[in-house]
């Protein structure tokens, strides 16, 4: 089954802010490959980690503004979002409230990251602040926190309402292949609620869904592939609940 479009909730095509597009060329070529795989909601998901940077948001917002002046022109049908990848620290709160910061377009969902080392003791206390402070984490990329390759840590933070976000290069990568059959078997218990792209760049870490979703939809169902790859995403930008478990 070949879906018709799709809602990209994290990637880094905001240019020259961190390790994503360095250019307006660039971010604007991403766009048109995203665009042309599909994707017409686009969440612009830039880095924000106060231990590494302060980028001012105001120029995040004048980049913003260049990019959606583009595709107004140019792709019509696409929506863009302006949110925040934010790497998990005590004062994320204030960090959001301060203006440091953004939740994903304007919700209480806060796309959330954490070493790739961080015991999943740390990682699931924060999960708990976060609720305590009134937001629903999306926890970024979940294959790379090695505490988490348990599947049972997994449905733990699923349980508690946590939205756990895989990115679709992990479903059909040929060269980490456990890293692939580790995403293979949360799919199959349905433990993924979101799959988006992190696209960073037009080469390995390309901002495309078409591949992992046709795996998805071929390899599970259609009604769970819509789910991760457009409706739970646009729940999450409507401020809508999502539900993570029992997802059927």
């Amino acid at each position: 089954m070949e879906m018709n479009r799709f809602a990209d909730l994290h990637s880094h095509v905001l240019y020259g802010v961190d390790d994503g597009a360095k250019t307006p060329k660039e971010a604007l070529k991403m766009m048109k490959m995203a665009y042309a795989n599909n994707t017409r909601v686009l969440c612009l998901t830039p880095h924000y980690n106060p231990r590494m940077t302060e980028e001012s948001l105001e120029n995040s917002l004048l980049i913003y503004k260049v990019l959606m002046k583009y595709a107004e022109e140019k792709m019509p049908d696409m929506t863009l979002i302006l949110g925040s990848e934010i790497f998990y620290h005590n004062d994320f709160a204030k960090s959001i409230q301060q203006g440091k910061c953004y939740t994903l377009g304007e919700s209480r969902y806060v796309l959330v990251e954490f070493s790739p080392l961080e015991s999943h003791f740390v990682i699931q206390k924060a999960m708990n602040k976060i609720f305590a402070e009134g937001y629903i984490p999306v926890l970024a990329h979940v294959e790379k926190y090695k505490s988490l390759r348990e599947i049972k840590r997994v449905e733990d933070l699923a349980a508690m309402g946590v939205v756990i976000q895989a990115n679709a290069s992990s479903v059909v990568d040929e060269i980490a292949a456990d890293t692939k059959k580790y995403i293979r078997a949360l799919l199959k218990k349905k433990l993924i609620h979101i799959i988006s792209s992190d696209g960073h760049n037009l080469l390995d870490r390309a901002p495309l869904l078409g591949e992992a979703a046709d795996y998805v939809s071929d390899h599970f169902d259609e009604d769970y592939a819509q789910k991760l790859f457009y409706q739970n995403p646009i729940r999450v930008l409507m401020d809508k609940k999502i539900k993570t478990v029992g997802i059927g």
